[in-house]
C-alpha cells in the first residue's frame, strides 16, 4: 500500500498494528531490505524502494553459461518468444507494428558490428538492439506474465544473444566467410 519513496512505520508500531513480537517484525523488514524492496536509513527509519529483480537475476547468467543450462536458455527463449510471436500475430495493432519497425530499424543500424567483428562496443550495442526487438514481440503478445517473465530473465536471454551474435560472426571469419552474408535479414 505504500509507494516507492515512503516511510514505513517503525518496528514497534508494525508489532503494534499486526499484533506480532517485534523480533518478528525485524526479521520480517530484513528479509525485505534483503531483496531490496526497503532501506533502511540509520537514525531516520526505513523507506519503500523501487524493486529491480534485475541484480539477482544478472548474477544467475553466470550460473548458465555451461553446456547443459545454456540449452535450458534456449529452450526458454523458444517457448516464449515463439508462443510471444504467435500472440503478436493475433493481438497487434498499429501501435505495436510502429514499435517494432522502429525496434527493427535500431538493429540494422547497430549493425556494423559486422564490419568491425573485434569491436566490444559494435556487439554490445547490437546485442542491447536484438535484446530490444525480441522484447517488443513479447510486450506485442499483450499477454502480462510473459512480459514479467522475460523481465526475469532478461539478462540470461542477452547472454545468450551475445554468444550466439558472437559465435556466429567469429566462426564465419575462421572459415573464410564475410562475418554477415548478404542475404542475411
Amino acid at each position: 500500500v505504500w509507494n516507492v519513496g515512503d516511510k514505513i512505520p517503525s518496528e514497534s508500531e508494525l508489532a503494534d498494528e499486526f499484533e506480532v513480537n517485534r523480533l518478528s517484525v525485524r526479521m520480517a523488514l530484513q528479509k525485505l531490505s534483503t531483496l531490496g524492496l526497503i532501506e533502511t536509513r540509520v537514525g531516520e527509519g526505513s523507506f519503500v524502494t523501487k524493486f529491480s529483480p534485475k541484480p539477482f537475476f544478472s548474477e544467475l547468467a553466470a550460473v548458465y553459461h555451461d553446456k547443459d543450462r545454456y540449452q535450458d536458455v534456449v529452450q526458454l527463449r523458444n517457448l516464449l518468444e515463439g508462443e510471444s510471436m504467435r500472440l503478436a500475430h493475433l493481438n497487434a495493432n498499429d501501435e505495436d507494428l510502429k514499435k517494432l519497425k522502429e525496434c527493427l530499424d535500431s538493429y540494422y543500424n547497430a549493425d556494423i558490428y559486422n564490419k568491425d567483428i573485434d569491436n566490444r562496443e559494435y556487439l554490445e550495442n547490437l546485442v542491447d538492439a536484438d535484446l530490444a526487438f525480441h522484447y517488443e514481440i513479447i510486450k506485442i503478445s499483450h499477454n502480462h506474465l510473459y512480459v514479467a517473465v522475460y523481465q526475469v530473465v532478461q539478462e540470461l536471454v542477452r547472454d545468450h544473444i551475445k554468444q550466439l551474435l558472437y559465435k556466429r560472426t567469429h566462426d564465419r571469419k575462421r572459415a573464410g566467410y564475410p562475418a554477415k552474408l548478404e542475404d542475411d535479414t
